[in-house]
Order: structure tokens, then sequence, then C-alpha cells
């Protein structure tokens, strides 16, 4: 349909092969919808909000560049509408002896995020504009040329009649040529690169989307099942739709023999809201056969939808067989406030208790929070007496009337919290419970079971959701549900919310793994049915990361683990893993100072930076840029990719003021939820004039968080009150504090920190302290006494 060609049209400058060949197959325009939204959402850089800040900015550009050059086609309009006006333009065409010609440079081109310099011309003198590139020579860029000559005579050539016959506009010849001599010095990779295919912020989503596809090949065995639906109360806005598939076991196919018997089923679902795709979703389930209390193999999902009518499509594939149970049936899902079946066969046997109440937190706007921070719980349905907020478990306060809103005391250093609503009735029994996570951190990937709760006493079955975090530019692969150690559903998308089948009032556990797409994982559990003597204990393992250094200052690495004695508030701790870490992941954050004042320095801090991360970041490695003036600025996220790096300091940016303190605990917050050797690299010539955090509350916050930190600064500009501050933060984290007299010392001064951070002792003991909420010293003596111990000097727990 033309609609659809038009967007083609319009993304053309966006669009990957592989997702046009798989738009391109697709039959069915609520399917079409679809892949634009998901194509869109792909590449929105801030996916939290409600706005897709990118789509937003290219349709705005992608106007502005029709109107300035008509078609696509035309490269400059290419350019345009991925980076913007550019900051110079020169238009010449040198009379008839070239062909017209646009030179284009960007100070800053979103694309590379760096200077970019771009060539123009018009075979011709008429049609679209073609993006000149070195490797064709520059035959082409006139109208009389022979391009059997070599690269360098042509470019002798066109350099020639440039100063011959252009001669009378010298100050515009002698711009030409400066801007070629820049393109053809970097082979034109800068423009190639502002003007290619630029990668979305979920590389894998086109092979995603397929895989919620409800279509069956023709000739595909049926597998005989039957859906049934029911309604619960609320959840949110929306209503609990809970679904079950019934599949007779004689009818599938199992795998395994015995007790290591299962059935294994995937289900894909699209849900329909008119002619409009409004949501798909995918579960696999694993069925032990020893476990099933019948001939008829149940598989139960939830989703939460708004009141309205919507056409439910559904496919069942049997894993270990070649059937698919299909079927398309209208769901016209209630606003109701109590359990409503709409089908006679119950889709479990949960306890719906209070099922009426539902409550939720509302998400704080700020990304990093201290202090005094107001929560409020939004509940719906009737029955509830009050509601209680509770800190990191611990009941704090009770409201008894709507707004159900108080204020939490999160401590002046921002740490990860779990804040807990829940509803009670007037017996003071529980209706409904809401959690959500503080101050996670950006690289943090977290799974928490929301319900059920610790302790909880159930029978059968029993109600699991979990609430995740993932890192920002990750993408989450799937959420794993377990009873003990037997994986029972898989979920690919939220609610992450499952009925478990549990033995009758027994003692057990359940578990919740969730995993990256790159592989990574993490899980949270929770014990049930548990008797009333039990206890849980806490274990805590202390990691440090130690550099011994010599009196002449170079690092000691033959050291044993006999050699160290760790004292905790004086306490002798016993260390349980010690090594030398040689091959540990390194993760390293350059923080690199942008105000108006460091200008005339970013020529050798680019230069020096990018030697200093191409002889440390190592494959196993990761790396990020961050800058500051006023606010801090992600340049580039962890990666050890060089060319995105070296694209970030490149792209330096002089600007006003300078939030030192505040940009530190952006940094410190962004390296939270990443395990191992952690460090920033904090680079400045100046004292901090527009933070809201101190320099105390940055040394607690870096100490909590556990990140060593190196101050690197200009002693020229740093005075007095400012260098003690910087050692001190250096010194108790474990890093060290140089003072430069000029930049040209930077690359002696980083050569040093690669060199600590490459021959560090990792020393890890459980602490035998018990105390909570109050700061923990820490100190590591070496029998040789001459020698000086580099490391943690205490924590927060």
């Amino acid at each position: 349909p033309l609609k659809y060609q038009d967007w083609l049209r319009d993304v053309m400058p966006l669009l990957q092969k592989a997702e046009r060949k798989a738009f391109l197959a697709l039959e069915k325009d609520y399917q079409r919808d679809a892949f634009i939204e998901r194509f869109w959402q792909a590449r929105d850089p801030v996916p939290e909000t409600r706005i897709n800040e990118f789509r937003e900015r290219y349709y705005a550009r992608l106007d502005e560049a029709r109107a300035l050059y008509e078609t696509l086609v035309d490269e400059r309009a290419r350019m345009y509408v991925l980076n913007g006006e550019p900051s110079w333009t020169r238009e010449t065409d040198c009379g008839v002896y070239t062909w017209p010609l646009e030179l284009w440079r960007y100070r800053y081109a979103e694309q590379i995020g760096r200077q970019a310099t771009a060539i123009f011309y018009q075979p011709y003198g008429g049609g679209p504009f073609r993006l000149w590139s070195p490797s064709q020579g520059h035959g082409v860029l006139l109208p009389t040329s022979d391009m059997t000559l070599s690269l360098g005579d042509q470019r002798n050539g066109f350099h020639a009649l440039m100063i011959k016959y252009c001669a009378e506009l010298w100050d515009d010849t002698l711009d030409i040529l400066r801007t070629f001599d820049v393109v053809e010095r970097e082979l034109g990779a800068s423009s190639a690169m502002a003007s290619g295919v630029p990668d979305p912020e979920d590389p894998e989503w086109t092979a995603s989307f397929h895989s919620f596809s409800t279509d069956v090949e023709e000739g595909t065995e049926a597998l005989a099942a039957e859906l049934a639906i029911e309604f619960h109360g609320p959840y949110q806005s929306r209503t609990r739709v809970s679904g079950t598939v019934s599949v007779p076991a004689d009818e599938a196919t199992p795998v395994g023999d015995g007790e290591t018997a299962s059935y294994n089923f995937q289900l894909t679902g699209e849900v329909l809201k008119g002619e409009e795709l409004f949501e798909s979703f995918r579960y696999r389930f694993d069925v032990p056969a020893a476990r099933l209390r019948s001939d008829v193999i149940a598989l139960n999902f939830e989703r939460a939808l708004r009141p309205a009518d919507y056409r439910w499509i559904l496919k069942l594939e049997d894993l270990n067989g070649s059937s698919v149970f299909r079927v398309e049936t209208t769901v016209a899902v209630p606003a109701t406030e109590g359990d409503t079946t709409a089908d006679s066969t119950p889709a479990s046997d949960v306890d719906s208790t209070a099922e009426a109440v539902s409550i939720s937190l509302a998400e704080p706007g700020e990304d990093v929070l201290s202090g005094a921070v107001r929560f409020t719980a939004v509940v719906a349905g009737d029955g509830v007496a009050k509601v209680g907020f509770m800190l990191d478990g611990e009941p704090l306060l009770a409201k008894t009337r709507p707004p159900y809103s108080v204020e939490l005391d999160l401590g002046s250093v921002p740490r990860s919290h779990a804040v807990r609503a829940v509803a009670y009735d007037g017996d003071g029994s529980e209706l409904a419970t809401d959690e959500i996570l503080v101050n996670p951190g950006k690289q943090s990937f977290l799974v928490r079971l929301v319900e059920p709760r610790e302790g909880a006493r159930t029978e059968r079955r029993v109600r699991a959701r979990a609430e995740v975090v993932v890192p920002r530019g990750q993408v989450l692969d799937r959420v794993e549900f377990y009873v003990g150690d037997e994986r029972e559903a898989t979920l690919f998308q939220a609610p992450f919310v499952q009925n478990l089948e549990l033995a009758n009032a027994e003692l057990g556990y359940i578990r919740v793994v969730g995993y990256l797409k790159d592989g990574s994982e993490t899980e949270d559990w929770v014990i049930v049915n548990a008797p009333d003597f039990a206890e849980n204990i806490d274990v805590r393992l202390v990691e440090l990361y130690a550099a011994v250094l010599d009196p002449q200052g170079t690092p000691v690495v033959d050291l044993q683990a006999s050699d160290f004695a760790v004292f905790e508030n004086g306490t002798p701790q016993d260390v349980v893993r010690f090594e030398l870490l040689k091959d540990l992941p390194l993760y390293a954050g350059l923080l690199i100072d942008t105000s108006a004042s460091m200008a005339e320095n970013f020529e050798a801090v680019n230069r020096i930076g990018r030697s200093f991360l191409e002889e440390s970041i190592r494959p196993r490695d990761r790396a990020a840029v961050i800058t500051f003036s006023e606010q801090p600025r992600l340049a580039a996220a962890f990666t050890n990719d060089m060319a995105i790096l070296s694209s970030a300091l490149a792209g330096l940016r002089a600007e006003r003021g300078t939030a030192l303190w505040d940009s530190l605990v952006f940094t410190i917050d962004y390296f939270r939820g990443i395990k191992g050797q952690r460090a920033v690299v904090l680079l400045s010539d100046g004292e901090d004039r527009r933070s809201g955090h101190t320099a105390d509350e940055v040394l607690r916050f870096a100490q909590s968080a556990g990140v060593t930190i190196y101050t690197v600064g200009l002693s020229s500009s740093v005075r007095r009150v400012g260098r003690g501050a910087l050692t001190r933060l250096a010194e108790q984290t474990g890093g060290r504090a140089f003072f430069m007299r000029s930049i040209d010392e930077l690359g002696e001064v980083y050569d040093q920190i690669q060199s600590d951070l490459r021959s560090r002792y990792l020393l890890t003991y459980q602490s035998t302290l018990t105390t909570v909420g109050e700061f923990r010293s820490i100190d590591v003596e070496i029998a040789e006494r001459d020698l000086e111990v580099r490391t943690l000097r205490g924590y927060l727990p």
C-alpha cells in the first residue's frame, strides 16, 4: 500500500538492508504498523520517556531537508537529516571549469560524535548532489577530464585549474583547497561515516520481532487444545486477564524417559485492538511429566489490558513434535473490580483474596536520589484501611487516607534502596503490595521477586511477579521462573507474572532468573511455607583491590596471601580469596572537564587520552568517556570499540562552569551494578563552582560503591582547598592524586595509572561485623613496612 511505500522513502537514510527485507516480507497491515512502531522504538535513545526524541527530531529535519533539497536521493538531504544543519558551508562552481560544488563542515556531527567535513558535487550541473570521496578521483568534479590519469595526476590537475581560473575568488579558492586537503587526508572517512546508515540502539530487534509471528505454514499438523480466559481484579489502570491453554497429554510429545521426561511448548500471541496490533507476547513452558496431576497439561499465562474489545491470535507449538494449535478469538475485557469468569473452565486455583485492590508506587522522576524524597502510592479498589511504607524491609510510616504519599529520608549519599507500599484492610491483613528500586545504578542488571513475599504460606499454586531493571544500552533476552531447580516458564516481555505449581504446603523456594542478550544473568529467590522458627543470615563479602608500591613507586607483584593482614574497624578479617590481577576485566571511565578554561588543552587531551585507552583497554575490558562542565554528559557508553571512544574524545567542546562533585556522583552511579575492577580517571583544571553535592558526600558515595578514583589536576589552576579534596578522594578510594605543571605531563601520568591498574591484588574477606548503616574503616598491612598499600579505606554497608 502507498502509505507504506511513503514510509520506506521517508526512512531511507536509516533503513538497514535486513530491516528492508524483513518489512517487505510482511503480508498484513497490522504487522507492518507494528514493525514501524518497533523500528522507532529500537532507535529511541531514552525509551523510558513517553516521547521518542529521535523520531521527533528526524521528522522535523526531514521536512527541512525536503524544503531545501526536494528529495532524499540528494545526498545533502541525507547528511542533513542525520546530522542537522552544518556549521559552515561554501558553494562554488568556478564558472564552467568545475561542476557545482558545496563544501560542508560540522564542528560536531551527531552520527560520529566529532568534527566532520564533506564535499558534494552536482554531475552535469543538474539533478541531485552526490557525496565526493577521494577514491573517486578529482576528475569526476570537472566537466572535461581524463579519468584514465592516476589519482595523483587528477589531483594536481584540479589544483592547477582552481589556482588558474578561480584566482579572482582567491579567498574562496583557499577555503576550497583547504577543505579538499582535510577530506583527502582522512580519505573521506568522516563524511562517509556521518552519512552512513546508523545502527539502532537495539541491533537485534528485527530478529526478535519475527519471533513473535503467529503465522502457521500450510500443511502443519494441528495440535488438539482448548483456550479458556478469565478476568481478575485491576492491575494499576488495567484488568488482569489470564488465559489457559489445555492440551491433552496424549496429544503432546514428551522428551526424555521416566522422571526426566518433560513436555515443552512455546506460546506466541498477538493482541489486536481494532485493526492495530496492541501488543505481542511469547512464553515457553517446561512441564515435567512426573508432576502432571491429570491427563491434561494446563499452560497458564497472564496479560494486563485496559477495558476494551480485542482480537487475540494465539499459536502454541509443541517443541518436541511438529504440531501447532492456532486460535483467533474476540476478548471483551471488562472494567472489573472483582473476578468475572469468561469461560466455564477456570484458569487456575490461585488464591485471589482481595484481587479487587491494587497498589502502584509512582517512580520518582530523577536518576540519582538522596535526602528527603516523596513517594506516592496509587490505590484502586475498596476496603483499604491504611497503606504502609517500608524502606529496605523496615516499616516506617503509614497513611490511613488518600493521598497515600510520604516523604522518606534516603540519606545524604545516593545508595540503592527498595521502597515498598502495602495496602491493609481493617484487620491488618495484606491486600496488595508494590515495590520499586531506587538508585539501582545505570549499569545494574537486577531482577526481584515482588510476589510472593519471603515466608509466604501457600498451597498448590502461587502467583509470582518479578520486576526487572535492565542497564541502559542493554537488551533483555528472557526471564525464567523456577520452582526449586525445575524451570516452569520462560517469559520474553513484561509483565513478568506467572502462576507456578507447588507441592501442597511444603517448604520450598521460588526462583527467577533474568538474562541479557549478551549472556549476562542475575537472579532472586524467596522461600515459601517456611516454619516459623526459620532465620535468614546475611553474608557480606568485601572485595578489596589493592596496589602495592615500593619506596620508588614501582608496583610490587610477587607477594603472597600470607604477606597481607586485613582489619575492619580494627578487627582482623580472614582473607578467603587472593590473587594478583592480570586478566580480570577492567571498567575504566575517563571523566574530562570541558569547562571553557580547558579548551586550549583539548588537542592534547584527545591525543594522549586515545593513546591511554589503546594501551589500557584489552578485549575483555570496557571504557567510557564522560565530559562535564555545568552538568555531566555521557559521550561514550562502556565499550571496547576504539572508534567510538576516539570519536568521543575528538568531540570535546568547551562550555561554561564546573560542576565537579555532581559529575563525580553521576559517574560513580553509572558504574554501579558492574562487578570487578572499576576506576574513574578524573581530569580537571579547576575547582567546583556549580554542584549541589559536597566533596565529603562524593567520598562516601564512592566508598559505598567501591569505585577507585584517580584525580589528575593542573596544579597552576587547582587551589590548595581543591587539591586537598581531590587528594583525599583518591587516597581514600585506593587511587592516586596527580597535579601537573603542564598538560605535557599527562602521558606520563596516564602511564602510572595504567601500571597501577594492571598490578593490583584482589583480597576478598567475609566481614565479621554485624552493624548496619555505620561506616566501617579498612586497614591493610604488609609484613614489610617499607611498602605502601593503596586500597579502599572503608565502606558503608
